[in-house]
């Protein structure tokens, strides 16, 4: 299934409009996902004016414009690459759309408005209204502003923005250093310092020696509806059992991750959720892309696209006949070694 071309042209024409709302720099801007289908071309809101009858519809017209269908969106190459290929398989699933709400965005290509006195029903629907500055006239099909000549021109700037920001803070340090730094203490000074006191807290009212909140916590909280279920006792520092789902992966390796060289750089809903650095050697740092699963073969369950994840962080390794391209990094391997060096 294709979406229709008018549809496409309708949405961006939808999207560019909304943006030109603002201010001119708006449509230089990256915007999420999120914000295509929830702010900026709502399905709810536009439905009528975009000519899609089902939501399914819509998303798979957002999603064939994310996959760089006549270049008017510009987002990063693996997610594209996820996207084509859902879309080329006989059914696609739409849902994809809602994994990639963090997904970064911008506009591929702006093109000439038409004047805001004309008709909607006059006009083309690829051509698109500006209410916040004139443009030259010329043919509403030419290409006047490019994505990688914007995405260039804005990386110029924040290259230059950050590098005078840098050297502004380097000198106010330096200033007030020199006036206000007071000297340093020498060992003699040290010594004769008072020892610190010990920091006295309140205990928390205990059970059979087991601490737990206090009464006026506790009545505010609600019984679970169900019994909870977990996994083998492991007794990892603050963790008794093995994970029993996804999010209890995620907690274990939030808690060794900077033993095992990590240094994560952002987490998200969508996939792959986390983004970190590694340390490869002594100066060389490489960038990551993470996924995380209970057991590494629900990645495969799942219809995860190995090309657009580097690290699988798991607690089982089910998965032997796992593509030779993604890592897997099994805690339940690595956690006794970490427990070894306490």
């Amino acid at each position: 299934m294709t979406a229709d071309p008018t549809v496409l042209d309708r949405i961006f024409d939808r999207l560019v409009r909304t943006l030109s709302g603002g201010s001119p720099d708006q449509l230089s801007a990256t915007f999420t996902v999120s914000e295509i289908v929830h702010a900026l071309v709502p399905y709810r809101t536009y439905r009528g004016e975009l000519g899609v009858d089902t939501l399914q519809d819509y998303e798979h017209a957002v999603l064939e414009l994310l996959a760089g269908e006549r270049g008017l969106l510009v987002c990063d190459p693996d997610t594209i690459a996820v996207i084509r290929k859902e879309l080329a398989t006989p059914d696609p699933d739409t849902q994809l759309l809602r994994r990639l709400q963090t997904v970064t965005v911008r506009l591929g290509a702006v093109r000439v408005p038409v004047p805001p006195d004309e008709p909607r029903s006059a006009r083309e629907p690829g051509q698109l209204i500006s209410t916040t500055r004139e443009m030259p006239a010329i043919d509403a099909d030419v290409v006047v502003s490019d994505a990688i000549a914007i995405g260039d021109a804005m990386d110029r700037e924040d290259d230059a923005m950050a590098e005078a920001e840098a050297r502004g803070v380097a000198e106010a340090e330096a200033r007030g250093v020199a006036e206000t730094e007071p000297a340093l203490p020498t060992v003699a000074d040290l010594a004769a310092s008072p020892a610190p006191q010990a920091m006295v807290s309140t205990p928390l009212p205990s059970v059979h020696g087991v601490t737990i909140a206090a009464p006026e916590t506790l009545s505010r909280i609600v019984p679970l509806a169900s019994s909870s279920v977990y996994g083998d006792p492991i007794q990892f520092r603050g963790m008794r059992h093995a994970p029993a789902d996804v999010g209890g992966v995620i907690f274990l390796f939030g808690m060794v991750a900077r033993e095992l060289g990590f240094m994560v750089e952002a987490m998200s809903s969508g996939f792959p959720r986390c983004e970190a650095m590694r340390q490869l050697a002594p100066g060389k740092w490489a960038r990551l892309r993470i996924e995380f699963e209970l057991k590494s073969r629900d990645f495969r369950e799942a219809g995860r696209n190995p090309a657009a994840c580097d690290l699988l962080v798991c607690w089982d390794d089910t998965w032997p006949d796992r593509p030779a391209s993604l890592d897997v990094l099994s805690l339940s391997q690595v956690l006794p070694t970490l427990a070894s060096r306490e």
